[in-house]
């Protein structure tokens, strides 16, 4: 099976959550065929990133994108592209990628987000069998923080209907998409009726990334963990910090909060030392911070797909207290493999019960057996058997008409 691939951003090395998806679509996808992949890559590259990277590719293309500068609403409103697409796009990438394609015939090509449909475009990739794996909803994560948010007006309806636009030429364009969670397949469904083919594969984990962290300290430390440059993060851990930290201290004086995350924004830096709270911003490795925190907490109130921490945290072993948010796209059961919690004296009540020896013990078990079930492999094993059953060699191949936006 030949097959083509747009990402943005090279994943190497994976340290936030759309990388770690990407990198297992595209493992994925080095198992299925020969893979020519083109990275957008969005930030400087470590040294022996770019070749790590190319190991089992057939080629790859990794040009650097020169942001595209937000426009203003009255622009926008010309633009055929939503502003994020627009954002990503490069005109003189665009040509690169063309001719980095150009001549050849894919039996599958796999796009990752909205913002890789321009580019496909471009280089003509879209008359080929193609389906999206979308990290999450465009057009379902504004509407969720401009409603959190109080945001409206004219500029918050000009950016929904132009990400709408994006999201119906993503269902025209596509034979199929991959989201993470029923939720994000329910808002395809509400968006462009049942004629939409949508598959779900829930985020995971690679169990060489986050073994299980052993016997945790019997010091109360309560971590939350993710990229604290992201929205629904910083909303999340603002919440959590304002509305039920407070009641856990007032319980257990020795309580600390470890905030573990890169890029963390003003506002989650400044809650460093206050209140037994510590922000380390990036580490090195989660492992040693997971083995330093005796429970988790997920606290999400907004987003799309489904949060990798909660793998992340079943893998190492750890007690888990969240949100209905946070668990949103991963198969669980409450009370077993997690606490679940909305309200802010209910959240503060579930972290200080998931402290205490036994149900701490009780959580941790069914972390680890959760985590049987959140490999990487696993989770795609159905959508890799049916794109090899569809396009591998031997099977009817098909060209599409191209879909504009």
């Amino acid at each position: 099976m030949r097959i083509a691939a747009i990402i943005p951003g090279l994943p190497e090395p994976a340290d936030r959550g759309t990388y770690l998806r990407y990198r297992a679509v595209m493992n994925l996808l080095r198992g299925l065929g020969q893979v020519d992949c083109c990275a957008l890559v969005d930030r400087p590259l470590a040294d022996g990133a770019q070749q790590r990277f190319a190991h089992g590719l057939d080629r790859l293309l990794a040009p650097t994108v020169a942001f595209q500068p937000w426009r203003s609403r009255w622009r926008q409103v010309l633009d055929p592209l939503a502003p994020n697409v627009r954002h990503w796009f490069d005109p003189a990438v665009s040509a690169q990628v063309a001719t980095f394609f150009a001549g050849q015939t894919y039996d599958l090509v796999v796009l990752g987000d909205l913002v890789s449909l321009p580019y496909a475009q471009a280089a003509g990739l879209l008359r080929f069998p193609c389906w999206m794996d979308r990290a999450r909803v465009d057009w379902e994560f504004q509407r969720q923080n401009d409603e959190r948010a109080g945001r409206r007006g004219l500029a918050v309806r000009v950016r929904r209907r132009l990400t709408l636009r994006a999201e119906r030429w993503a269902a025209r364009a596509c034979t199929g998409q991959v989201v993470c969670a029923e939720s994000d397949r329910a808002v395809l469904a509400r968006l462009h009726g049942q004629s939409v083919t949508v598959r779900v594969v829930a985020n995971g984990v690679d169990p060489h990334d986050m073994p299980d962290q052993g016997e945790p300290p019997a010091a109360p430390v309560v971590m939350v963990a993710g990229t604290m440059d992201y929205p629904p993060n910083v909303e999340g851990v603002q919440w959590f910090v304002a509305e039920a930290w407070p009641r856990i201290r007032a319980a257990c004086a020795a309580a600390e909060l470890h905030v573990v995350g890169r890029d963390p924004v003003p506002a989650i830096t400044a809650l460093h030392g206050h209140e037994g709270i510590t922000v380390t911003g990036a580490v090195p490795a989660m492992g040693p911070r997971y083995r330093a925190a005796r429970v988790v907490v997920a606290p999400i109130r907004v987003g799309g797909g489904s949060r990798l921490k909660v793998a992340e945290c079943w893998a190492a072993g750890r007690a888990l207290v969240a949100t209905t948010m946070a668990m949103d796209g991963q198969p669980c059961v409450p009370d077993i493999d997690h606490l679940r919690a909305d309200e802010p004296q209910a959240l503060a009540a579930a972290v200080l019960a998931a402290l205490e020896p036994e149900l701490n013990a009780q959580l941790r078990a069914g972390s680890s057996a959760a985590a049987l079930g959140c490999h990487w492999v696993a989770r795609f094993a159905p959508v890799a058997a049916e794109w090899r059953q569809r396009y591998a060699l031997g099977a009817p191949s098909c060209t599409r008409p191209v879909g504009g936006a």
